[in-house]
């Protein structure tokens, strides 16, 4: 996500479309940072 960032010009891009696409990529990082250790769990029965 962020070498496509730096590809393109920010300033020549919308503000609201600029503003989502940073979002996304903080979103994105936080993501990556952040793996909760979560046990899977089963919904119903086992087929």
């Amino acid at each position: 996500m962020k070498n496509l960032m730096d590809a393109i010009e920010l300033e020549q891009m919308p503000k609201a479309l600029r503003v989502m696409l940073l979002q996304l990529a903080d979103f994105v990082e936080a993501g990556m940072k952040n793996s909760p250790e979560t046990k899977q769990t089963s919904v119903g029965e086992p087929c």
